[in-house]
């Protein structure tokens, strides 16, 4: 009975999932819509049809977001122990910084890792992609222009802090937008809603939590 019980449960989430997901992309592919039949049933000027392909980009630029970011979730719930390797934590952050820090990008990234911070068990992908998340909302989303990335260790806890000069977010928010295509009300244009639900997810995959702060 408790297996049976387990099993509908997962079914159910699934199938609320599955039916959020399928919401959150007909709003963009319902627009991508009447834009295509714009352009297909008149002869628009060249500025307003520009406009309408400028509209047309950026939904199409919404629903892979929300594809690739639901393929990410997917790979999170699939994660096994087996899979687990050590991660060099100050190289994972370096990675992240320089992978950001390209030319043209608006912020300086710094790292300040303990030098007793070692390795720890997880899944590399997973939590690369939970700090590049934090790192890329507080560019995209906060306007920051200056990231400071540091891990500590407290005996068996490693702490790892995305500190950044950006707008933030206001305190009543701090949980809410941890769920699923959930935005905070300071969010730029477009984006899926599961960032920080990957950040969530990988925290608590390798056995901790994630707090939002000033």
């Amino acid at each position: 009975a408790a297996a049976q019980q387990s099993t509908t449960n997962s079914l159910q989430a699934a199938q609320d999932f599955a039916a959020t997901a399928a919401h959150e992309l007909r709003t963009p592919l319902t627009a991508m819509r009447a834009d295509l039949d714009t352009l297909r049933i008149h002869d628009l000027p060249a500025d307003e049809r520009s406009e309408v392909v400028a509209d047309l980009a950026r939904a199409q630029r919404r629903v892979e977001a929300i594809i690739t970011a639901l393929g990410q979730l997917a790979s999170g719930q699939l994660a096994q122990p087996k899979d687990r390797e050590l991660i060099d934590v100050t190289d994972l952050l370096d990675r992240v910084a320089r992978e950001n820090s390209r030319p043209g990008s608006p912020a300086q990234i710094v790292v300040d890792a303990d030098d007793r911070l070692g390795s720890i068990w997880g899944w590399p992908s997973g939590l690369r992609l939970a700090v590049d998340n934090l790192v890329r909302n507080a560019i995209h989303h906060g306007q920051a222009t200056r990231i400071v990335l540091t891990a500590q260790r407290h005996d068996t806890v490693v702490k790892i802090v995305v500190d950044d000069n950006g707008r933030g977010l206001p305190v009543a928010e701090h949980r809410s937008v941890l769920g699923r295509f959930a935005r905070g009300s300071t969010a730029a244009p477009g984006g899926s809603g599961l960032g920080l639900a990957l950040v969530a997810q990988q925290a608590t995959l390798h056995g901790g939590d994630i707090e939002l702060s000033d």
